[in-house]
């Protein structure tokens, strides 16, 4: 049974060759967009917050020797409030936005900006700390579906290729829900069948599975309270784990079940969050990072006597690289990324040696989101400003660096096929989606 189902793009009668052509349009899109998110897409795609893997690289596509002298936008859009970054998938680009009393999720063609498809969803949410009432979540584009959670905690299920609600439930009503300081802003994952969410709900939903298909809520979890880091997928003995940064806490979990296999204190009290996702080493080894006096934190995940999981610390500290919000990339055992806290107006572009913490080198720098492509970090920092330098642990040296006009931006970016993809915040409740080209 379908939870909340409302069909608001109307259907009209087609002829055999619209209807055949869709038929087509809707199976091409089920193809292409068909990922578990821990496993592999199709070439270029980026399905989800930090892109196939949730790590922030694209391992198929590099940038050429020779860059362009300046970057062109290649189009442009205009969108509502909301600091979501955008999903690509099958040459769409979904975005997820705020306008007047509704959630939109939209979707675009990636060559030129036209727009494909719009779905509406009634908002509620009224802002906090932070005025904007948008989305945070960057959307998931999974099998022939898009999962979009709204900043007032409502999780909704769209059919990719149209935009048609599947289903739709409000887990912060459910469960009542932390709004937290900024509204629910913890991108989920979909495992197997199963989409996994950070809801911060009380009577020991702190986290809660829903089916995928149905919408029906599959298992409650955890007494946890939310954050704005999103989830992982671990793999530990042969078995996938789902890794979910809380309020105060790292929290192991079967997503088929939401049994917990591990937890290890991860936070503090008072007015902090955890923003930055985790990331997995090639020894399956978990990076942890957090501004506030929490620090960075090289964790491995051992067996116990019980058959169980423990956690124990390679390192931590608070020097090495304690970002607020932006998640590092960790490249041939280097992490490239943003140190500090941009309300403080503090932050620096750090690379840090991931087996001991030590720091190799720093970069006076705004609050940056960074993408590795090939070998060549793509940096976008908050001010608008684009730069793109070789992933390289003995020194920061730019190939390009270039400040775009009206472009400040706290939103999240996404790489496909040689295009970056980044959105501004809005002014007066406008803001821009743009496609820029990083190759000639």
């Amino acid at each position: 049974m379908l939870t909340g189902t409302a069909f608001r793009n109307s259907s009209t009668r087609l002829d055999l060759r619209q209807y055949r052509c869709r038929c087509l349009a809707v199976l091409i899109g089920c193809l292409a967009a068909i990922s578990s998110v821990s496993g592999s897409t199709i070439a270029s795609d980026w399905p989800q917050i930090l892109g196939p893997n949730r790590n922030g690289k694209i391992a198929d596509e590099s940038l050429p020797d020779s860059l362009p002298e300046s970057l062109s936008i290649r189009w442009e859009v205009e969108i509502g409030e909301g600091y979501a970054g955008v999903a690509v998938a099958n040459g769409r680009v979904i975005a997820f936005h705020r306008q007047a009393e509704n959630e939109v999720v939209e979707a675009f063609a990636a060559e030129d900006g036209e727009r494909l498809w719009r779905t509406e969803l009634p908002a509620s949410y009224r802002g906090g700390i932070n005025p904007d009432t948008g989305p945070r979540a960057v959307p998931v584009i999974t099998q022939d579906r898009v999962i979009v959670w709204g900043a007032a905690g409502q999780l909704s299920c769209l059919e990719f290729a149209t935009g048609r609600e599947l289903w739709s439930i409000n887990l912060f009503a459910e469960y009542r829900g932390d709004e937290n300081y900024f509204g629910a802003g913890s991108a989920p994952i979909v495992s197997g069948e199963t989409v996994v969410v950070n809801v911060g709900g009380r009577r020991g939903a702190g986290i809660v599975g829903v089916d995928l298909k149905s919408g029906e809520v599959r298992w409650t979890s955890t007494d946890e309270g939310t954050s704005y880091a999103a989830p992982i997928e671990l793999e530990i003995d042969n078995q996938t784990v789902v890794v979910v940064p809380t309020r105060l806490q790292l929290i192991g979990l079967d997503a088929r079940t939401g049994q917990e296999t591990f937890r290890f204190p991860f936070g503090r009290t008072g007015p902090t969050v955890n923003a930055a996702v985790p990331l997995v080493d090639e020894q399956s080894r978990l990076f942890v990072t957090a501004a506030y006096e929490i620090g960075a934190k090289l964790l491995e995940i051992t067996p116990t006597a019980d058959g169980g999981q423990g956690v124990k610390a390679v390192w931590e500290n608070n020097e090495s690289i304690s970002s607020q919000y932006f998640t590092p990339v960790l490249h041939q055992g280097f992490l490239y990324g943003t140190d500090g806290r941009e309300d403080f107006n503090n932050t620096s572009f750090r690379c840090v040696d991931l087996e001991t913490g030590e720091v190799q080198w720093e970069q006076a720098m705004a609050g940056a989101h960074v993408i590795l492509v090939g070998e060549d970090l793509v940096v976008v920092s908050i001010e608008g400003d684009v730069t793109i330098a070789r992933a390289s642990h003995t020194g920061f040296e730019p190939r390009l660096e270039q400040r775009l006009e009206n472009a400040a931006s706290r939103a999240m970016p996404a790489f496909a096929n040689g295009c970056l993809y980044t959105r501004t915040n809005a002014v007066r409740g406008v803001g821009k989606l743009r496609c820029i080209s990083l190759v000639e």
